[in-house]
């Protein structure tokens, strides 16, 4: 589906062209709040099915910094010692 504004002018003229369906924002929020329902039980389940969850801060590194891949390990690893 195409939303540029001048297949909506058109669709707005003909009266025998096609609607196109534009959701409400009570659509767009409901979907938002769906999607985060989803996510928050899906992270819950993801702690209960490990028996250790490491969750450490990653900042520093930026992202898609491949190069930084030794660095993002040794974060792990004492992050990994801490938690014992």
């Amino acid at each position: 589906m195409s939303g540029s504004g001048l297949k909506l002018l058109l669709a707005r003229i003909n009266p025998f062209r096609r609607k196109e369906y534009i959701p409400s924002i009570f659509d767009i929020i409901s979907r938002a709040i769906t999607l985060a329902a989803v996510n928050k039980s899906m992270q819950k389940n993801e702690k209960n099915l490990a028996s250790l969850y490491l969750l450490f801060s990653v900042e520093v590194v930026g992202t898609l910094k491949y190069e930084r891949l030794e660095q993002i390990a040794d974060l792990g690893y004492s992050s990994s010692i801490n938690c014992k």
